[in-house]
């Protein structure tokens, strides 16, 4: 059963119908493709324009938007340039550095635990 179109409509030349939940559906999926496949575009381009690893395009995959793609590639990026040239240390166990004897903390918490030098 199909709706009299009202007198608005039928001067625009416009009448309802009833939706179609299967186009509905498939202009959905469409649209979700589309979104998808510019969204691999801009991963893949980052990608190629950074020098990102295998992990890190991965790690790009989760992320929705343009935009924090590109300032997460940045990211990833620059923290691979610093791992290469060894600006990321940590230092080994065992080898920390010492703090001054004459710090007036130390010298406190020495004091009150007992542990004179």
């Amino acid at each position: 059963m199909t709706e009299q179109p009202t007198d608005e409509a039928a001067a625009r030349g416009m009448t309802e119908q009833p939706a179609d939940e299967g186009a509905d559906a498939r202009i959905a999926a469409a649209e979700e493709a589309i979104c998808r496949a510019r969204l691999d575009a801009v991963r893949f381009d980052l990608a190629r324009k950074l020098n990102l690893t295998d992990t890190d395009t991965a790690i790009l995959a989760e992320v929705n938007d343009p935009d924090a793609m590109v300032r997460a590639g940045q990211h990833l990026a620059e923290r691979n340039r610093q791992v290469l040239t060894g600006g990321l240390h940590t230092a080994r166990e065992g080898g920390n550095p010492k703090g001054a004897k004459d710090n007036p903390e130390r010298a406190f918490v020495r004091e009150l635990f007992g542990n004179h030098p």
